[in-house]
């Protein structure tokens, strides 16, 4: 007999007996602590949902149950290192789990281990029956890889296998609406909130459809009448904000915002929109105070993590975001970006030798990416060895032809070479990337000066005054203009 009542039962009993019945005792112990767990997980009560789980793991047995409903706050939390390495353990304990297989994969998407990820999916694919939740994981897996076909082709499989399937259905909606196709996607995402009529994701989504189909007072009228079911929630709240700010409603915005500042539940909705709200606004204090705030909360938003460490290191509280930074890679140390935005630290602390080590790390980690070769490259032009910085800057370029950064780098060490047609190729490519980057503007001047066209260096000239009004350089650049004037 599995009921409910009868493990409820076994699970209040002291151990003892035969080690038939202790096992049968601890499994009732381990599967009402997983249970409990769970419930403390959907109030959001992550740190006790992550000591319950634990305590299901620390009972002397093996029940894999257990083992996965750790690894799945452990993923929520953001130490997905851990979850990876001990996915790859029960891998060995249970070959013939499904479950463990699919976690694996889960994991390996979220964490960005996109080619790990692959040959993960060849190799169930391969060696083992797909059961119903295959194509759900692998849909996810290729969205997430941005092969956007497959991704549509298995998610489209997995709800023809299981029409209740509403995560999907949401997913299909998210890639439509990437390519603009508003009709289709509202089709899908109708499918989920059929399923899921109280989901505020799909609520929200449903409403930045209409937003795009008919226009921003639709979209906040549909918001308003599902407020009256989720009461001053957050998240839609947001929503009604941003579509006022984004149709030029400004103080309908910000009356909004007066709201839900004075929400008494702050959930992580609450923060997020705080963020972009201060965004918005260029209020940097602003943005950090929520962040942190959020963070709290949930240790585990990386992203959070990354977007906090860049307003520490905009003020110059270089200790602060090194230490987010840390967090982050202590979670999964292969984050793209992460060592990279530690190199650029380091390069604004004037510390060459530890930013030369972290661009190391970054190409190690993300050699497909290319901000490791421009950062190293960058870290070699600053320290004078142009040889070096121009073969990792040219890689760089190699894997996003559209670096405004590289483009910039490369074009500064050609101009220094006065190889000035070179630089004027890569300048004019970044130009075309970001017309309103000042310093872009100003070195195409330099360039023009030096090759004699004083008509094209004015204009540049004056752009870069446009563009950078309070420049310290605009005494001298008015001389310059004034110079190739007469």
């Amino acid at each position: 007999n599995n009921s409910e009542s009868l493990r409820g039962k076994l699970a209040s009993l002291e151990i003892g007996g035969g080690k038939v019945s202790q096992n049968l005792i601890l499994e009732s112990k381990a599967i009402d602590l997983v249970r409990r767990s769970k419930k403390l997980a959907k109030r959001k009560d992550w740190d006790e949902a992550f000591r319950t789980a634990l305590s299901a793991t620390n009972l002397g047995i093996s029940y894999l149950p257990a083992e996965l409903n750790l690894i799945k706050l452990q993923i929520k939390r953001g130490f997905y290192e851990f979850s990876i390495t001990k996915l790859e353990k029960l891998k060995e304990t249970y070959p013939r789990s499904h479950s463990v297989k699919f976690y694996l994969l889960e994991a390996l998407t979220k964490a960005n281990k996109l080619s790990e990820a692959q040959m993960l999916v060849s190799y169930i694919t391969t060696t083992q029956e797909q059961n119903i939740n295959y194509y759900s994981v692998v849909g996810r897996y290729y969205k997430k890889a941005k092969k956007t076909i497959l991704a549509m082709r298995y998610l489209n499989k997995s709800v023809t296998l299981n029409p209740l399937k509403d995560e999907d259905y949401y997913l299909m909606a998210q890639i439509y609406m990437g390519s603009r196709q508003y009709k289709e996607a509202k089709s899908r995402i109708n499918d989920a909130i059929d399923l899921d009529p109280l989901n505020v994701d799909y609520i929200s989504t449903y409403s930045k459809i209409i937003f795009e189909l008919d226009g921003a007072e639709t979209a906040i009228g549909y918001l308003r009448e599902q407020l009256e079911t989720h009461v001053d929630n957050p998240k839609l709240l947001g929503k009604i904000a941003s579509y006022y700010y984004e149709s030029g409603q400004v103080s309908r915005f910000e009356d909004t915002k007066k709201k839900i500042v004075k929400l008494s539940a702050k959930d992580e909705n609450f923060y997020k929109f705080l963020i972009e709200a201060a965004r918005i606004e260029d209020n940097d204090s602003a943005v950090v105070e929520n962040a942190e705030k959020l963070i709290y909360i949930n240790p585990g938003d990386l992203t959070t993590r990354i977007l906090l460490s860049s307003y520490y290191s905009r003020v110059g509280k270089y200790k602060k975001a090194l230490l987010e930074l840390d967090e982050v890679i202590l979670r999964l140390s292969t984050y793209p970006r992460a060592y990279y935005y530690k190199a650029k630290i380091y390069i604004k602390m004037r510390d060459y030798k530890r930013a030369k080590k972290a661009a190391e790390l970054e190409i190690a980690n993300n050699p497909t990416i290319y901000n490791g070769w421009y950062i190293m490259g960058e870290v070699y032009r600053l320290t004078g060895n142009y040889k070096d910085s121009v073969k990792n800057l040219e890689k760089s370029i190699s894997i996003k032809p559209k670096s405004v950064e590289a483009l910039k780098s490369l074009g500064w060490i050609k101009l220094s070479q006065r190889f000035y047609d070179i630089a004027r190729e890569l300048y004019l490519r970044a130009k075309k990337q970001k017309p309103n980057d000042p310093e872009v503007r100003k070195q195409l001047a330099l360039i023009y000066r030096g090759i004699g066209q004083s008509g094209l260096a004015v204009e540049e000239y004056q752009t870069y005054l446009k563009l950078y009004p309070n420049a310290p350089d605009r005494k001298i650049i008015q001389q310059q203009i004034n110079a190739l004037s007469r």
